[in-house]
């Protein structure tokens, strides 16, 4: 085990970045003392990841400097983006596809095989247990864990860790917090964290960053601002609430022996409000991907949305162009440079068309969106340079821009501070007001308690032997 015996771990002085783009309004001087563990929380886009990457040293210097007290090998920077990390690209098409790709490497061999697993497992006892998967059929709190050992080697010694909560259950993140706790006993914890409810207990210190700068942490969240007397103006007139949106009968989905859902049947009529909660593993984003029309296995099961059963007449297209669809994934889906507003802009049409340029009343309509959710000022911002949580705020935009008939929001509140979950659910709250079907997956009840009014619960599936062994 590694021992703090400095009084100081580190102190960053009179710090500021060389590149404009993370230009500091003022230069940052940080101390942190052995045993002290950092929590920094603060409004999206106020500059979190920017002061993380600075306090690993992944920023070069303008001026002052950094002692971190240990070698710089022993500092590192892990960050997710979604619920998949940074592990496996191509890992949300491996949940749709199993039958294109079985060599994804089993969890033992992407730490490294060897002694190099065996490493990670004497420093992470519990990774044994995963060694045998492959990394797609890992949940999101067992690729926490896998990412987390991967990127952090046993001497480490300062660890930036940004957004490691993020879409987790309840369960996985109780999880997860035993296992930093853990790693908080070998090396010092710098954790990031846009909503203040992820803080763990063993964090001793918290600030809050805003506008790129240090303050003093607020116990309380900040004060809601108040939000628009209208929102969500000039809907079109809902379709009557009699009809079905949604029946799925009888569905059941196995990828090699191993059953993901099991003789599922679920009516949503329009109008209705659902969230559709479930542990992390229990198939809720395919569930959800059989709906949307984005899993091939939807074919070879009776699922139908507005009436149109999967490849017996009618087209994907007339499914889609009635759908606003948000989830984690989709932040990691628009590598493309372009305009927040031009992604937003881009949910009018059913595919990402980003192709080409926004008309002016495209761009129109979107700015206005953007405007809902209090995000007008982001829409000339290049898309790739935001915030996880201002990209999050611009494709839920993306999500509404269509005034879509269903409303399908995997996540919606991923990583949003409380400010901008206030607004988000406000302007949802009222959309659906006016006769619209909501779908909403979160693993926090108070985020969807008294927006939904039924609740849809998977429950998890016996899981067989790993097929890849027999």
């Amino acid at each position: 085990m590694l021992r703090q015996n400095r009084k100081r771990m580190f102190s960053v002085f009179d710090a500021q970045p060389l590149h404009p783009d993370f230009r500091l309004p003022e230069p940052l001087t940080l101390r942190l003392e052995a045993g002290e563990h950092l929590a920094l929380t603060g409004p999206n886009g106020g500059g979190k990841t920017t002061l993380g990457r600075l306090i690993a040293g992944a920023l070069p210097l303008r001026q002052g400097h950094i002692d971190y007290g240990c070698p710089r090998s022993a500092v590192r920077f892990t960050a997710f983006t979604g619920a998949w990390g940074d592990t496996l690209p191509a890992a949300h098409q491996l949940r749709w596809h199993h039958g294109e790709d079985v060599h994804s490497p089993l969890v033992a061999e992407f730490l490294g095989g060897g002694d190099g697993w065996k490493s990670k497992c004497e420093a992470f006892p519990e990774l044994a247990a995963l060694a045998t998967k492959p990394l797609h059929w890992l949940s999101s709190g067992e690729l926490r864990k896998v990412h987390l050992a991967k990127a952090l080697s046993g001497d480490t010694r300062l660890a930036v860790i940004d957004e490691p909560y993020i879409g987790l259950d309840a369960s996985a993140r109780a999880e997860l917090t035993a296992f930093l706790e853990r790693m908080a006993k070998r090396c010092t914890l710098v954790l990031l964290l846009a909503d203040e409810r992820d803080i763990p207990a063993f964090v001793n210190s918290r600030k809050r960053v805003e506008g790129l700068r240090l303050v003093d942490d607020i116990c309380q969240s900040p004060e809601r601002r108040p939000l628009p007397e209208r929102l969500a103006p000039h809907l079109a007139v809902a379709p009557p609430h009699a009809a079905e949106a949604i029946r799925l009968s009888d569905v059941s989905v196995t990828y090699f022996g191993r059953p993901i859902l099991q003789h599922v049947s679920w009516t949503v009529r329009q109008g209705e409000r659902w969230a559709l909660t479930g542990a992390n593993g229990t198939g809720k984003s395919l569930l959800l991907s059989l709906v949307c029309a984005d899993n091939p296995m939807a074919y070879a099961c009776d699922v139908r949305v507005f009436g149109l059963r999967r490849g017996h007449g009618g087209s994907i297209w007339d499914v889609k162009r009635r759908i606003g669809y948000v989830s984690p994934e989709q932040v990691r889906g628009y590598s493309a440079s372009r305009a927040a507003a031009d992604i937003v802009a881009s949910g009018l049409s059913d595919t990402g068309r980003l192709h080409r340029r926004a008309t002016p009343a495209e761009r129109a309509e979107a700015e206005q969106w953007l405007a809902q959710f209090g995000a007008a000022h982001l829409a000339d911002r290049d898309f790739l340079t935001l915030s996880d949580g201002e990209k999050r705020i611009t494709l839920l935009a993306r999500a509404f821009v269509k005034q879509p008939e269903l409303l399908i929001l995997d996540e919606p509140f991923h990583g949003l501070d409380p400010q901008n979950r206030h607004r988000a659910r406000s302007v949802i709250e009222n959309y659906c007001n006016n006769g619209r079907t909501l779908i909403m997956v979160s693993h926090y009840p108070e985020e969807y308690d008294g927006l939904v009014d039924q609740i849809f619960h998977l429950n998890p599936q016996t899981i067989p032997s790993n097929p890849y062994l027999q």
